[in-house]
């Protein structure tokens, strides 16, 4: 009777109620996970705008630059009717590879990165075709971990570090060092690292290939005058000896 009597509890366990709660629980865990995965996307607007200096260079002052510290998912957003802007990178490089472009409905056109990191630091543009307006903005990831023994630098020692992803202090003798950028060197970040040019060793290389093979030939041609010209003197001289003629 008890076996009898378990199989009848079950069923009475499943009632419509139970089936409508389990779902909207459901439901509710789905709409947890879609809120975190929104919270951990960082997005970031580009509206571009009227700008009087349309020739700006890599390093205008006028550029934003703005810190990416937590390797994730990022949006950047160029807004405006989309099949009206374009994005750039850097001084007419490619848009990063691992970058996915996408219209955000007639909104916005978009860029999004499954993970940001240290290979698509740069300058990044959102332009209007029509206007020229743009915004601009140095991307940069750096995990700002403050070294022991370092402090965070003084506005005024900021200043100095002028392509820089932060500045340190030396508690002691608060002497600053300057966190370059990507393509920045020096003391203050200040000198561009230069790229060579693609086949530079092919190029300068070919010229010294070209000396080398004239001079060759140049004494090779010498070489064959002295001879041709020995060769006439041998035949001009007698082959009898004087005292020997009748």
């Amino acid at each position: 009777s008890s076996s009898f009597s378990s199989l009848h509890i079950l069923p009475a366990l499943i009632t419509p109620q139970s089936i409508a709660m389990r779902g909207v629980v459901r439901q509710l865990a789905s709409l947890s996970l879609l809120c975190s995965m929104l919270s951990a996307l960082e997005v970031i607007d580009f509206v571009p705008d009227r700008q009087f200096d349309f020739a700006l260079t890599s390093t205008s002052g006028s550029i934003e630059k703005r810190q990416i510290s937590v390797k994730g998912p990022v949006r950047l957003r160029c807004v405006g009717t989309p099949d009206k802007l374009t994005w750039q990178y850097q001084e007419g490089l490619e848009i990063p590879k691992a970058a996915k472009q996408h219209n955000e409905g007639s909104d916005a056109l978009i860029l999004d990165f499954e993970v940001f990191d240290e290979s698509m630091d740069g300058l990044y543009t959102c332009q209007r075709y029509e206007t020229s307006e743009k915004k601009r903005m140095r991307l940069f990831f750096f995990d700002d971990v403050m070294p022991s023994g370092f402090h965070e630098c003084a506005a005024d020692q900021k200043a100095k570090c002028t392509h820089a992803k932060t500045c340190r202090a030396a508690d002691e003798t608060n002497h600053i060092s300057c966190v370059c950028m990507k393509d920045w060197q020096g003391e203050n970040c200040d000198t561009p690292v230069l790229v060579p040019a693609p086949n530079s060793s092919l190029s300068t290389g070919m010229p010294l290939v070209w000396v080398v093979f004239s001079i060759v030939v140049l004494v090779g041609i010498i070489v064959a005058v002295k001879c041709h010209n020995e060769n006439e003197k041998s035949e001009l001289v007698p082959t009898t000896d004087p005292g020997e003629m009748v």
